[in-house]
């Protein structure tokens, strides 16, 4: 059933990079576009080059199955095709000879079959990743395209990260703290360990680390000398 998986998740990618522009997409671009979903959107470490190694497993012998020691890698595969976890994929996947045997002789089934695929077909539309990347002083929505973009560049898309997250350059009179004294701006450093200034908390989109809160010592070194 494992190998299953792996076929099924294959199957997905190809669709979604398809639909977004790409004519033939290969096992590679198959690989990384379900690595940055795992990654990103269930918070799991797993290198492209790992999966496609379980595809390559998957399709050598197709009356043996394979196995993944890791249950969380498991499980977020079964999400990126559009099921909770492994045991809800089983079942599903067992169901369907059964369902398919009973109802195919009568219209009854049919229709029930075919709103089954058209919600399917929704719900993974649903559910395919957004992504998005930094550009300058903003994040800004884009479709996968490795011929265009960095892999580690390409960051699940939030919108709350498009709404809000920018980067600033205040003067003294910028306004840095809220009546009550919440702060309004928080700072870090870039790669030339040049101080940078942000409008929400967060990572620091160049480095990765986190942004601290703005203080009345680093208004007065950095900004209002």
């Amino acid at each position: 059933m494992i190998k299953d998986l792996i076929v099924d998740a294959y199957k997905k990618g190809k669709e979604a990079l398809i639909e977004q522009g790409s004519t033939n997409p290969s096992d590679n671009a198959i690989s990384e576009y379900i690595s940055i979903f795992i990654n990103e959107d269930c918070k799991i470490q797993i290198n492209p080059r790992t999966l496609r190694n379980y595809y390559k497993d998957a399709l050598e012998d197709p009356e043996k199955d394979i196995s993944i020691s890791r249950t969380d890698v498991i499980n977020s595969l079964c999400q990126f095709i559009g099921y909770s976890n492994y045991q809800d994929y089983v079942k599903t996947k067992n169901s369907h000879p059964k369902l398919r045997a009973s109802k195919k002789y009568n219209i009854i089934g049919l229709i029930v079959l075919i709103s089954i695929f058209i919600v399917s077909i929704l719900f993974f539309k649903k559910n395919e990743p957004r992504l998005m990347i930094w550009n300058n002083d903003h994040y800004e929505e884009v479709e996968f395209n490795l011929e265009k973009y960095k892999l580690s560049d390409l960051k699940v898309y939030k919108q709350e990260r498009i709404d809000n997250f920018k980067k600033i350059e205040p003067t003294c009179d910028y306004q840095f703290f809220d009546a009550d004294g919440t702060v309004l701006i928080w700072y870090g450093k870039n790669t030339n360990k040049d101080y940078e200034f942000f409008t929400d908390l967060g990572l620091h989109p160049e480095t990765g680390k986190t942004l601290k809160p703005i203080t009345d010592y680093i208004i007065e070194k950095h900004i209002c000398p």
